[in-house]
């Protein structure tokens, strides 16, 4: 058996091979520098996590929603607080605009 023309035919394929390898780490490294070219967006120096443009949307959309539940809320509560008045007869010849003078004689009574 001729082992120099099994060798000279493999060279080849050897080199085929080695191609590929080489590529392949050529890859991976292109995809390395992507991932931290990417990475310096998302994480600053300090370690902080950045908002992406959609999550901030999202957060800003929120809190707003967030603010009218809780203006709604406070407004519901200030209602609730105000005393309820039930309107009586009228005292004689007086208006329902003198409040205080009605109120201390019994027309209007506060619950």
């Amino acid at each position: 058996m001729d082992y120099t023309k099994i060798i000279t035919s493999l060279i080849p394929l050897l080199l085929v091979a080695m191609w590929w390898v080489i590529d392949s780490v050529n890859t991976v490294n292109r995809d390395i520098h992507l991932i931290k070219s990417h990475m310096a967006h998302l994480i600053t120096p300090d370690g902080q996590i950045v908002p992406s443009t959609g999550n901030m949307i999202a957060r800003q959309e929120l809190k707003e929603e967030f603010v009218g539940q809780m203006h709604d809320l406070e407004m519901r509560l200030r209602l609730l607080e105000q005393p309820k008045y039930i309107t009586g007869n009228s005292c004689g010849n007086k208006m329902y605009s003198d409040f205080p003078c009605m109120r201390h004689e019994g027309c209007i009574k506060v619950n």
